[in-house]
């Protein structure tokens, strides 16, 4: 029983012995400024029956004028997060 306890005891501060490292993972939650978020729609159409042409060149003017914008400010945001990610990797 002795010649078996010996061995037993040695393996158990062997594994005691070993360095183990510990990884702390942290998540960070980035917002890009409130600005990128903005994006201008048309609240109100003007009435189908007393349409003119003028008022379907300004809404499309309107329209696109809009997309444009909303447009630029995803790609903002797009280059805002590729940035912050860049910089947390070289910052681990």
């Amino acid at each position: 029983m002795r010649k078996l306890i010996a061995p037993l005891l040695a393996l158990m501060l062997m594994a005691c012995a070993e360095t183990n490292t510990i990884r702390s993972v942290q998540n960070q939650v980035i917002m890009p400024p409130t600005e990128y978020f903005r994006c201008e729609t048309v609240s109100s159409f003007p009435t189908i029956e007393t349409l003119t042409d003028i008022q379907v060149a300004n809404l499309l003017v309107n329209l696109y004028q809009n997309n444009r914008e909303c447009r630029l400010n995803i790609q903002a945001i797009r280059a805002y997060l590729e940035e912050a990610k860049r910089t947390i990797e070289t910052q681990q």
